[in-house]
């Protein structure tokens, strides 16, 4: 009867209650390896991240296209909504004032910026004006180009060009 008695004992069935409630609490974990766990916990970890970054570019667009005109709506109402940004007004050198001003035009002029809206190009001609700058406002395709003076070699306009990089970051020589 000995015998038999451990032979019982290597079966799970072996009728010792404790031992049996112990296995059906960790039936999932009982049987994978350390190791296993660690790769199962990273690659959850990695899904809940791709879930959660891809929300988060979807709520990104989703506010980048309320920000958007829609078919109706105007450009100059979603300027007025944004912030105003203050900048500095540009210091002229009355030599250069003169020769921007004479009559005879040149083959170069300075490119300031362009913009969609021709309202908004006139506006800030008019604040170049009076800084005392000749603005020269071209229409291009559904684009206005906001130009400053007529110069007759690329040197003179560098001079110009030196100081109004302070306010127009992008504006460069150009043919006219």
């Amino acid at each position: 009867m000995e015998t038999s008695a451990q032979q019982l004992e290597l079966f799970s069935g072996s009728g010792r209650p404790a031992e049996t409630a112990g296995l059906n609490r960790n039936i999932f974990f009982g049987y994978i390896r350390g190791y296993e766990k660690i790769i199962l916990i990273v690659m959850g970890f990695i899904v809940i991240a791709v879930a959660s970054f891809s929300l988060g570019v979807e709520k990104g667009k989703l506010n980048m296209a309320s920000n958007l005109p829609t078919a109706g709506q105007k450009q100059e109402t979603l300027i007025a909504k944004s912030k105003p940004v203050i900048i500095n007004p540009v210091q002229v050198n009355p030599a250069q004032v003169q020769e921007i001003s004479s009559s005879k035009p040149g083959n170069y002029t300075i490119q300031l910026a362009s913009y969609q809206s021709k309202n908004l190009a006139q506006k800030e001609a008019g604040t170049l004006k009076k800084t005392g700058l000749a603005p020269l406002v071209i229409s291009k395709g559904s684009y206005s180009i906001l130009c400053v003076g007529s110069f007759n070699s690329k040197e003179t306009a560098r001079a110009l060009l030196s100081q109004l990089k302070k306010k127009y970051q992008d504006s460069f020589i150009r043919r006219l």
